[in-house]
């Protein structure tokens, strides 16, 4: 995981704590009228980022509850129609669950996809004699290249003990020779 994600992962709960405040302020603001929550979904969409889906529906339930606090004759608008508080609650309900769940569950797959070694898969075309691999544009390239290009692995040459063997006496004799 690059450095950077580490980093705004850590900071990703005070952030979300204050575009909450600032969602709720902006909220309450538009009015008490039906409206989509637009200004609640930010810190929501974020929490889901950065942490469990599970923290981010909890956001989503705790910031629909404070909206539905805010809108009581006490706080807010003199006589508010009952009815459009809580369609309003479960608009803001439906929407942020939905899109809590959407997020944690691209954001898992991200993850999880960045953590998977990245793999070869499928058919490879090779050369029987010197074990060239036919690439995507229609060129044998050697086998080492391409492995590399298209992998996590990395290679070192060396020579295993039968082949020292074998080869040790051939390659003594002609050093060796004049």
């Amino acid at each position: 995981m690059p450095k950077f994600y580490l980093h705004l992962e850590k900071w990703a709960v005070p952030w979300v704590a204050g575009l909450s405040l600032v969602a709720l302020v902006i909220d309450e603001l538009i009015g008490n009228h039906i409206t989509f929550p637009i200004s609640l979904i930010f810190p929501v969409a974020l929490l889901a980022w950065f942490r469990p889906g599970r923290y981010a529906i909890m956001l989503a339930a705790a910031l629909c509850y404070v909206r539905v606090g805010l809108a009581t004759p006490w706080l807010s608008i003199p006589e508010p129609d009952l009815s459009d508080v809580l369609l309003n609650a479960l608009v803001r309900v439906a929407v942020l669950f939905l899109v809590a769940g959407l997020i944690a569950r691209v954001a898992k797959q991200r993850r999880a996809l960045a953590a998977q070694p990245r793999a070869l898969t499928g058919t490879l075309s090779m050369c029987g004699f010197c074990k060239k691999i036919l690439n995507e544009k229609g060129e044998w390239e050697l086998m080492e290249t391409y492995i590399s290009r298209h992998s996590e692995a990395r290679f070192n040459h060396t020579v295993c003990p039968e082949c020292q063997k074998a080869t040790r006496p051939a390659l003594l004799k002609h050093w060796n020779s004049p």
